[in-house]
């Protein structure tokens, strides 16, 4: 019977404790399982059932060759507008790369072309085997996973990501130019003492002290200095986004502000939330297939309302127009 409790919970992500609290094992045992069979009052014999489940379910097993299994059984399976586990490298024993699998619905990728930015975090704990790290991308819209973190293994991961929506595309996400902050480049023309003045602007209270600061930027004999200040004199929204003090931003709101554009941090607490933590690399990726789908979900049906939207103000304008049209050739 709790073999029963085990598949009416679903073996993907099932542990003891997931399975033992879950709804569909009370139905089916009470309150719990030893009141059902006294042998069940140990727990180990929980957890043997439970591989034994999951292993009839999964013959592959739940690491990468159980990823490999559900990728090409999904490509024999599924259209490829469907199909989720994009990619999956393995790199030469000889390369530090380590192995690496991008997960995305494809219908999401077009999403890259039109965003403004795009924010990525990784996360240690969500799956169980240590070496394997997860990458989300906020909404979150994709999810990578690395087994190494080394300089070959950062390049190939983004790599294979931007080649991937290439590919479902076919055209290639086109990236802004970097540029490195000027106050980095005016700190090598520096002593100490003129660039902790310099700094002392993030928390300067007096208005008064404020312009006395600019009037010392421009009367310096630095000409580092005196070039910097005045560009940034000249934007009238610079103090105030850098200092609490001068600033319109409620108290509560601006130190309420991430210090960072880490952004994407909240993207781990949500895919937990549905997922739990401390999963199997198969199931992970298949835990995170159903959220991705829900978010796929959505966007095709906003993009839906959006269509439906535009269509309906086309139709209002060319009503109008006829109305218009009408007139005139009653005027006539």
């Amino acid at each position: 019977m709790y073999a029963k409790a085990v598949k009416e919970y679903g073996s993907t992500g099932a542990s003891v404790v997931k399975v033992d609290s879950a709804r569909t094992t009370k139905n089916l045992m009470g309150d719990s399982p030893a009141d059902y069979d006294p042998a069940l009052a140990n727990e180990c014999q929980h957890a043997k059932i439970a591989r034994h489940v999951k292993k009839a379910e999964h013959p592959y097993r739940t690491d990468i060759e159980g990823v490999f299994a559900c990728q090409l059984r999904d490509s024999k399976e599924l259209p490829a507008e469907q199909q989720y586990i994009q990619v999956i490298h393995i790199s030469n024993s000889d390369s530090d790369a380590g192995n690496v699998i991008v997960t995305m619905f494809p219908n999401l990728a077009e999403l890259f072309h039109k965003a403004r930015t795009t924010l990525h975090d990784n996360t240690y704990k969500w799956i169980q085997d240590p070496k394997w790290k997860e990458w989300e991308i906020g909404v979150t819209i994709a999810h990578l996973y690395m087994d190494r973190e080394t300089r070959s293994a950062f390049w190939l991961v983004w790599k294979l990501l931007w080649d991937m929506i290439e590919k479902i595309t076919h055209h290639k996400v086109k990236f802004k130019a970097l540029h490195d902050r000027n106050f980095n480049k005016l700190a090598h023309h520096l002593m100490r003492e003129e660039k902790d003045i310099v700094c002392s602007i993030c928390h300067i209270e007096d208005l008064q002290k404020v312009w006395e600061y600019w009037d010392w930027c421009k009367n310096h004999l630095n000409p580092h200095i005196h070039d910097w200040s005045a560009n940034k004199k000249g934007q009238p929204y610079f103090v105030a986004l850098i200092n609490e003090h001068h600033t319109n931003i409620s108290e509560e709101d601006w130190f309420l502000s991430p210090s960072n554009t880490d952004m994407n941090e909240s993207a781990h607490p949500y895919t937990n939330l549905w997922t739990g933590t401390h999963l199997s690399l198969a199931d992970g990726i298949e835990l995170s297939q159903e959220t991705d789908n829900n978010i796929a979900t959505l966007f095709q049906a906003n993009q839906a309302v959006i269509s439906a939207t535009s269509e309906h103000r086309a139709a209002i304008a060319d009503l109008s127009c006829l109305k218009d049209l009408k007139k005139q050739l009653q005027l006539l």
